[in-house]
């Protein structure tokens, strides 16, 4: 029984976050020409939305974390997960080497999530909503996702960066 339920879980789950991804990346694809530092997209975020206690991750611990990235699809990242490791607060801005690499991209971010939630069902549950509102966002050769309480308010902080 428990077995099914986790089963169940993870189906919502996969079920909740693909309708999240499709419905935002279908309302902001959109191309203006600017090219903000990744960094850059990262601040603005974490001036806009709620986080836990955020450290930046960098180099081989970055891709341990998003290991079914492809380095060689990457032009620029900015990851910041919570530092105790109790939250799921994340913010991952990837700007990849072309638009055809979105795709690869979102795919590592998917694989992020659903690894979190993995992680989290058992270990601290009350951070689940967080990962069910999760946003995942595309501009160009961008695509951001974040994890907070607040959450929402980060597609209209990433698209302004744009304009």
């Amino acid at each position: 029984m428990k077995r099914f339920h986790r089963l169940l879980t993870k189906l919502i789950l996969a079920v909740t976050v693909l309708t999240v991804l499709v419905s935002l990346t279908a309302c902001s694809g959109g191309k203006s020409g600017k090219t903000p530092a990744t960094q850059d997209i990262a601040n603005k975020l974490m001036q806009t939305c709620t986080y836990d206690d955020l450290i930046e991750l960098k180099d081989d611990v970055l891709y341990n974390q998003y290991d079914k990235l492809d380095k060689s699809i990457v032009k620029e990242i900015s990851v910041y997960v919570c530092s105790t490791g109790g939250a799921v607060d994340e913010i991952c801005v990837i700007r990849v080497n072309n638009e055809s690499d979105i795709a690869a991209a979102k795919q590592a971010i998917e694989s992020r999530l659903k690894d979190l939630h993995e992680k989290f069902v058992d270990y601290v549950p009350a951070e689940i909503p967080k990962l069910d509102k999760a946003v995942t966002v595309t501009n160009g050769t961008y695509i951001m996702m974040t994890t907070a309480s607040d959450s929402e308010k980060a597609a209209d902080a990433f698209n302004k960066l744009f304009e």
